[in-house]
């Protein structure tokens, strides 16, 4: 009921804007023009992830890449992707987080061509 929720089929997606998470509203003072956002992104290691997105009042605004996985880095993060990105608070009144794969995942699903993805519900944002 809250809005704290995210969609997949099999990447686990985490999305913090200024320490609030999906669901959540973030208050800006009018002076700010930067927004901290966090994405975490954790999947085994057979499935192929390849980007990051960030999605702002609808309209894809950034991406990133998702590194090849390497045995080491779950050791260190325990994640598959954990990014920080500044971005320009001008405008901005809800965000959402999207990460996908390019390469299907048939050893996972019966049907064939079913690409890695997830999306977060919105962090919302207000001035004050």
């Amino acid at each position: 009921k809250a809005g704290r929720a995210f969609v997949s089929n099999g990447p686990l997606l985490e999305l913090e804007v200024e320490g609030k998470s999906p669901g959540d509203t973030v208050s800006l003072a009018q002076s700010a023009r930067f927004l901290r956002v966090t994405v975490r992104v954790d999947a085994p290691s057979w499935m192929d992830l390849t980007e990051i997105e960030l999605w702002v009042n609808g309209q894809k605004r950034l991406t990133a890449a998702v590194d090849p996985w390497a045995g080491f880095q779950k050791l260190i993060n325990n994640a598959r992707a954990l990014r920080t990105f500044e971005l320009r608070s001008a405008g901005v009144h809800s965000i959402v987080a999207l990460v996908r794969g390019q390469r299907p995942m048939d050893e996972l699903f019966d049907r064939r061509n079913v690409l890695p993805f997830a999306f977060t519900n919105p962090v919302w944002v207000v001035r004050k």
